[in-house]
């Protein structure tokens, strides 16, 4: 007889429903339940059946996940398993008793010819019909998204070890969508503006050092990027809409800082990596690309429409009243993200298009600020920093040492965000 654990999912938040759709209104298992060795975090949890002897160690997952039929009840259900689904599944007869608020459960059945069986006891905890939908939308679709679009993308810990400056990283498939993360060097730079030039909250000048390697976005997450996490229910798809300005490859807009928080948590949620909001230190970093000028090709503003989308001559025809840069680059409005050419390090519409959210709450001047490219938070922090400028900026708004702010809750046309990615140390 193979032995068994129950343990708890080390990444996997669901609950474990034992009742068919067709009985789970009447009978009194009905809701949510969880196991004792819990640390709750969330209202839905899951107990995974763990095989040690069989089957090289797999992890066999009851119910739902191997696209099991629960029938019968209640208090004694049959498992009948797809077996088009079935590698590492089992075939169970799953009894359930419950007094109050527990549930004892026994498991008894054949896998690959051997038979086994398998005990918990669970608590109830609350969520009702919430979570049990949740927990069907999770061993269902998510665990399926997860398996079939982002597990087998994900980097091994010695291939990221390995990656070098100009790398790329893209840990999805081709059936979904996510950023394309290019590595950054580790190095040091001056942050801000010189004395005589910029504004007032671009000084002092400072020096700031990147002690090691992360990623960051190849371009400003788009439509697409954003779609994939509502549709995996990880964002709340609140955002006003695109304002007639265009989806697919465009740059994401009206997002407020909570959303790219909420997007860059669920990217880490399916990947088990550390993906983030960049610090405004790193965003300049990335901005600058090695340069010292004022933007990362150099000095001259008439060379920003090679480089980025911004409010130029193309705009003046057909907004006569508003004032715009010299150069003219075709682009009336927000354009598909890598319309124009790359920095330094590979980065696309680092000046330009839509701005940017970072991490940072906002501060009037540089007195204080990290000089390791942590970012500067606050409890109390009324306004967030973006930073990069966009398609309707002047030249001195793209800037790579200017700085804005807004709310946290704020939405606007003009404001997106990229993000970073850390990376473990080589």
């Amino acid at each position: 007889m193979p032995r068994w654990t129950i343990i708890a999912g080390a990444s996997i938040i669901a609950a474990l429903v034992l009742i068919p759709e067709a009985v789970r209104a009447q009978s009194e298992e009905a809701g949510t339940w969880q196991g004792p060795v819990y640390q709750p975090e969330e209202q839905a949890y899951s107990v995974v059946i763990e095989l040690d002897g069989l089957g090289g160690g797999r992890t066999v997952y009851p119910d739902f996940a191997c696209g099991g039929v629960l029938t019968g009840g209640p208090g004694v259900y049959t498992e009948t398993i797809d077996r088009n689904r079935a590698e590492g599944c089992i075939d169970s007869q799953i009894s359930v008793s419950v007094s109050g608020d527990t549930m004892s459960i026994q498991w008894s059945g054949s896998w690959e010819g051997e038979p086994y069986a398998a005990s918990a006891i669970l608590q109830r905890v609350g969520g009702g019909a919430a979570a049990i939908e949740a927990l069907r939308f999770h061993w269902m679709e998510e665990r399926t998204y997860i398996a079939n679009n982002i597990a087998p993308f994900v980097l091994k810990p010695e291939t990221e070890r390995a990656l070098k400056p100009g790398n790329p990283i893209h840990e999805c498939g081709p059936a979904t969508h996510c950023p394309e993360m290019i590595v950054l060097p580790a190095g040091d730079f001056m942050m801000g503006s010189p004395d005589g030039q910029g504004n007032a909250d671009e000084h002092p000048q400072h020096k700031v050092t990147i002690a090691r390697s992360f990623a960051v976005s190849k371009f400003e997450v788009t439509w697409d990027d954003w779609e994939a996490c509502v549709s995996m229910r990880g964002c709340d798809g609140a955002p006003t809409g695109d304002s007639g300005y265009g989806r697919d490859k465009h740059p994401l807009i009206n997002v407020s800082w909570d959303q790219a928080k909420a997007y860059a948590a669920w990217l880490s949620l399916m990947t088990g990596k550390e993906y983030r909001l960049l610090s405004e230190s790193q965003w300049e970093y990335a901005a600058r690309a090695g340069s010292t000028t004022v933007y990362s090709f150099g000095d001259d503003p008439n060379q920003l429409c090679q480089y980025d989308n911004l409010a130029d001559q193309t705009v003046k025809r057909t907004h006569p009243n508003w004032m715009v840069g010299d150069c003219d680059d075709g682009q009336e409005l927000i354009a598909v993200v890598g319309s124009y050419k790359p920095n330094a390090f590979g980065l696309h519409d680092m000046h330009g298009n839509v701005t940017e959210w970072v991490e940072d709450c906002y501060e009037s001047s540089y007195e204080g600020a990290p000089a390791d490219g942590s970012a500067r938070t606050s409890t109390e922090c009324s306004f967030r920093v973006f930073r990069g400028g966009s398609w309707g900026s002047l030249p001195q708004g793209l800037r790579s040492a200017h700085r804005e702010r807004y709310v946290p809750k704020g939405r606007f046309i003009v404001i997106g965000f990229r993000l970073a990615r850390t990376l473990l140390p080589p």
